[in-house]
């Protein structure tokens, strides 16, 4: 079992999920930590989001879940 790869990210809210796919409390035009995740198991990448940018609870969802709320920025370094 290898170490997951996470890339840190901005996920901007173009359509608020309102509880679909486990996603709420999310406000259009509102900007939100956001990490994409490997896994070196075998499983999926999927995405964290972290609604609030001071906690680490953050919801789990499929890119493609994602992608119908939100759009994915990379982070100015």
């Amino acid at each position: 079992m290898s170490a997951p790869l996470i890339t840190d990210f901005v996920a901007v809210c173009h359509n608020e999920p309102r509880g679909d796919f486990g996603l709420e409390g999310y406000q259009r035009g509102e900007s939100y930590r956001c990490q994409h995740v490997k896994d070196g198991d075998g499983r999926p990448p999927y995405y964290r989001v972290y609604p609030d940018a001071e906690s680490d609870y953050y919801e789990c969802a499929s890119p493609r879940s994602i992608a119908q709320y939100f759009t994915i920025e990379e982070i100015a370094s």
